[in-house]
């Protein structure tokens, strides 16, 4: 929860950061505070859409959770070869996220439940245990 509402310019479905990266979006909105929901939330209506830049190649994925500090994105492509240390940003696909404000860096990757894709592992830049100041990104 924020101190800032509609009465500061606040809307619903803004998107949300630290000064690391990107942490949410504005869910609700009264006249003088905001509620956020993390991107590390398990709500099957708040996927994130993002991309892996690995050289030339953009790879596309879903924020789909966050374990053992790690969002999890899920990628379809199950022969792709994903490197430690590439940048993960938003696409600007669904009209929430602007493009391109950095998410983190890859970790790892499993494969998923069912082998129809992989899972790749991403250490946010943002510190979830620890958010004290946060910006609304205003989409004009």
């Amino acid at each position: 929860t924020i101190d800032k509402g509609s009465n500061s310019g606040i809307k619903e479905n803004m998107a949300v950061v630290d000064y690391n990266g990107l942490i949410g979006k504005v869910s609700k909105v009264s006249k003088n505070m905001s509620e956020i929901k993390l991107i590390t939330t398990s709500d099957v209506n708040n996927k994130t859409s993002v991309v892996i830049q690995n050289g030339n190649e953009k790879i596309y994925g879903i924020i789909n959770g966050y374990n053992n500090n790690n969002l999890e994105v899920t990628i379809t492509s199950s022969n792709t070869e994903i490197e430690e240390n590439l940048n993960v940003s938003t696409t600007g696909m669904g009209g929430i996220y602007p493009s391109g404000i950095l998410v983190g860096k890859t970790v790892g990757v499993k494969s998923s439940k069912y082998d129809v894709g992989l899972i790749v592992l991403v250490k946010p830049f943002a510190n979830f245990d620890n958010l004290r100041y946060i910006s609304v990104l205003r989409r004009e």
